[in-house]
């Protein structure tokens, strides 16, 4: 009986210390002045605190950036969408994960996550692929997530381009058809290829936007010459080391350039439609 008092008392007094408020502001008063907006989230923040609670005093400030992030964009958030146990259930697993993860880089992801669920239904929050967002999210490396934020800044736009301009030549776009052809379509771009071709435009001896940098007109010297290739070695390891990493993750899938029932696929990596879907979710460079 003793030992059990004994036991309660510490739990009392570690419950005590945990439920301290940082800096003066619980987490708490923070999702009380948001529920005064939205009451909706209250059940969804009961259900996160209810699955790792004490958790999540430990990790308070983390908290504090949740709901400041979310009272941060209440106007793109209603009601309604809170109260959907649909919603619920995800708002939980994307707390969860931004508490555990360490990289705030990596938690952004999880805010854009959040923010990509405004809108959906019922439905398309049951078939939405939160988990496997999230498990990639805490698999991906440095390094590949770099990749993935160069192809969003530099070249996404110009994939659209390519996309629709290829897609102009056919007649027929409407309903099913339409969707078929844009995913043949998207299948057969090559995202390694527009890598390769921006590292030679920005890195390589002969390119004109290299010359200009470096003021010559036909070779440069030894000396720049090995200091230009080096450059672009670097830059090839930077954006080309990572892409089978990323085809592993599922982002990207690789093609070995055998002709296929929709017309030949040249070799290299494209863009999963899982992975357009993952790189929207990346905060875009201004």
């Amino acid at each position: 009986m003793k030992n059990k008092t004994t036991i309660k008392a510490l739990q009392a007094k570690s419950d005590e210390l945990l439920l301290e408020e940082v800096g003066g502001i619980a987490a708490d008063e923070i999702v009380d002045s948001i529920a005064t907006s939205i009451p909706g989230i209250n059940i969804a923040w009961k259900l996160s605190k209810a699955y790792f609670g004490r958790g999540m005093r430990l990790r308070e400030q983390r908290a504090l950036e949740w709901v400041e992030f979310v009272r941060g964009n209440l106007g793109k958030f209603s009601q309604e969408m809170f109260e959907m146990e649909e919603f619920q259930d995800c708002f939980v697993l994307l707390l969860e994960a931004y508490m555990k993860e360490r990289a705030e880089k990596k938690r952004k992801i999880h805010q854009q996550l959040l923010l990509g669920l405004v809108g959906k239904n019922k439905k398309d929050l049951e078939r939405f692929e939160l988990e496997k967002m999230i498990w990639i999210t805490n698999q991906i490396s440095f390094d590949a997530l770099n990749v993935l934020d160069f192809v969003k800044n530099n070249l996404i736009e110009k994939i659209e381009e390519d996309v629709e301009k290829q897609l102009t030549v056919f007649k027929d776009r409407e309903g099913v058809e339409g969707i078929r052809l844009e995913e043949i379509t998207r299948d057969r771009i090559i995202v390694s290829d527009y890598i390769s071709k921006w590292i030679h435009e920005n890195y390589n001896t002969n390119s004109d936007k290299v010359k200009t940098k470096y003021d010559y007109t036909n070779t440069p010297g030894k000396a720049l010459w090995h200091k230009i290739a080096y450059e672009e070695h670097l830059k090839e390891r930077e954006l080309k080391g990572p892409l089978p990493e990323l085809s592993n993750l599922g982002i990207l899938i690789k093609k070995n350039g055998t002709p296929t029932w929709g017309g030949s696929v040249g070799s290299g990596y494209s863009l999963s439609e899982f992975g357009y879907d993952y790189i929207a979710y990346l905060k875009k460079k201004n």
